[in-house]
């Protein structure tokens, strides 16, 4: 790493005295990459001084769809030190930079921007918010028939829902997650997602999710010994008995970045 940052001085002091508008997207570049060069290392400290670095030198910047590019990178970048900090106020403030941009954006951006703000206005505890833009985000997906993201959304809004006590709004959110998995023919986290709808139900007074055979229980599972031993737990009507960890890694609240880079479902 420090070999690496030290070719990024080099190229620095090239830069040194060359203050073009190209030049100076150039430097913030530069500074971009070095602060996730300190990111990685967790010297938040340090990171947060090269983003400020970028964004000095994009006020000289030419306003090119690079420029526009990195100051969305660099401000979403000073989010995640943010929450990387525990700072989640902070993270929302520095994101309602973008909430200007929504009505020019299309949807694909708005999904992306709308999906953050929800999973940090949950991790805020602010719930009627999270599930306001969560609801819009979903809107989003369902309005491009992005089915992939709108599985990933409608868990965070089961999870928000089920944290609020809400297990009958929960677990049509559950379901709408099982549809889309169905359609997409993903059975990954099924076996998560079958016991959260089942859990949901369950604490709802409905008791129809639990009544799985053995054998249907084992391929809902896939290979997770937790979760077939979680939905033994609430077939046999013995919810004081599953593990609180497994129940919250089932009904988890939503994550806070939408991005699926490496899944080869994901079109957008």
């Amino acid at each position: 790493m420090e070999e690496g940052r030290a070719r990024l001085q080099q190229a620095l002091v090239f830069l040194v005295g060359r203050d073009s508008a190209a030049e100076c997207c150039e430097r913030a570049w530069i500074y971009n990459v070095m602060a996730l060069s300190y990111a990685t290392e967790k010297n938040f400290r340090a990171a947060r001084s090269c983003c400020q670095q970028v964004l000095a030198n994009l006020k000289t910047a030419a306003h090119t769809p690079d420029a526009t590019h990195l100051k969305i990178n660099v401000i979403s970048n000073i989010t995640m030190l943010d929450e990387f900090e525990r700072n989640i106020e902070g993270a929302l403030a520095h994101w309602s930079f973008f909430d200007g941009l929504l009505a020019k954006a299309g949807p694909i951006f708005n999904k992306h921007f709308l999906f953050r703000k929800g999973g940090l206005l949950a991790r805020a505890g602010r719930w009627d918010e999270a599930m306001e833009t969560l609801l819009r985000c979903h809107a989003q997906a369902e309005g491009t028939g992005d089915v992939f993201y709108g599985d990933v959304i409608a868990q965070g809004i089961a999870g928000i829902a089920y944290r609020r006590g809400d297990f009958a709004v929960a677990a049509e959110w559950y379901r709408k997650s099982l549809d889309a998995k169905a359609a997409l023919l993903e059975d990954g986290d099924t076996g998560r997602v079958r016991l959260a709808l089942g859990l949901a139900q369950s604490r709802a007074g409905d008791f129809s999710g639990a009544r799985l055979s053995a054998t249907e229980r084992r391929a809902a599972a896939g290979h997770d010994p937790d979760i077939e031993q979680a939905l033994d737990q609430l077939r046999a009507g013995a919810l004081d008995r599953i593990d609180p960890t497994i129940e919250a890694r089932a009904t988890a609240l939503p994550e806070t970045k939408l991005n699926r880079p490496f899944r080869f479902t994901n079109l957008h």
